[in-house]
């Protein structure tokens, strides 16, 4: 129930936010006098990781670097954004050599 909860605030962050978060938990249990993480050390960090959050949003829209949706604005003249799947396809397509059974790249 409780990661159900979490998982609903922390929608829209990224990876490496919600990453940062479980660091953060981290800490607060080493740092904390038995070790132990509690439910209120939880919520708080969750809290400054919200705040965080939307602090690092109201930048970027301030910023004009994203739009109201939340998308990128492309400056003029700039590409789009490339995708992970348009660098790695070219990567997959290298053809192999024949006559190596282990499929090395020519």
């Amino acid at each position: 129930m409780k990661c159900s909860e979490i998982a609903k605030r922390v929608e829209g962050m990224s990876g490496r936010e919600i990453s940062k978060l479980a660091v953060a938990w981290q800490a607060a249990a080493y740092s904390s006098e038995d070790g132990v993480l509690t439910e209120a050390m939880i919520d708080a960090r969750v809290d400054d990781a919200i705040r965080q959050h939307r602090q690092k949003m109201d930048w970027l829209h301030g910023e004009g670097v994203l739009d109201n949706e939340g998308r990128p604005i492309l400056a003029k003249g700039s590409a789009p954004p490339i995708k992970a799947q348009e660098v790695l396809r070219p990567l997959q397509e290298v053809p192999s050599d024949p006559n190596k059974g282990d499929g090395t790249p020519v």
